[in-house]
């Protein structure tokens, strides 16, 4: 809980990055605690079946989405006028999630799921072909990622620490 409190501290003297590192560390504590508590009471472990890593990973997934509401916010305020947004904003529709950012979240999505044989195979596959092919793939790749990102130059966020 420490290091993830110094987490957020290091990432910027503010009360939205204490919050932001209290809510990581709050996640990690509470599954190491249960984890432990299961062990000390002698209970087996939970068993490892699909559907529970599947809401492991989805319970993960938003957790830390809602703490990085308090990163990206201004303030404190910010942040929890954004979090009320979720369950009263609702209206017209923002232009910021388009078909091509929907795909691209998919595509990763989906990516994490690919078995470990077939990336191999793919990168064997991908090995093998002639450097020109290689250097086009990889063009190919770079530009599409750069169609889908922000126009600019992020700001370095840690110029202020």
């Amino acid at each position: 809980m420490l290091t993830m409190l110094l987490g957020g501290l290091w990432h910027g003297a503010a009360w939205r990055f204490v919050v932001w590192g209290g809510l990581h560390g709050l996640w990690l504590a509470l599954e190491r605690g249960i984890t432990e508590s299961r062990r000390a009471r002698g209970l087996t472990p939970v068993p490892d079946t699909v559907w529970l890593r599947s809401l492991k990973r989805l319970g993960t997934f938003h957790l830390v989405c809602l703490a990085w509401v308090f990163f990206r916010a201004d303030s404190l305020t910010g942040a929890f006028r954004v979090l009320g947004r979720v369950f009263t904003g609702w209206g017209a529709a923002t232009t910021l999630v388009t078909p091509a950012v929907l795909v691209a979240v998919g595509v990763g999505l989906a990516a994490q799921y690919v078995p470990r044989s077939a990336v191999n195979h793919g990168l064997i596959g991908f090995s093998r072909l002639r450097p020109a092919v290689q250097g086009l793939v990889l063009a190919f790749t770079l530009m599409v990622i750069d169609a889908l990102g922000p126009e600019g130059v992020a700001a370095f966020i840690y110029f202020q620490f």
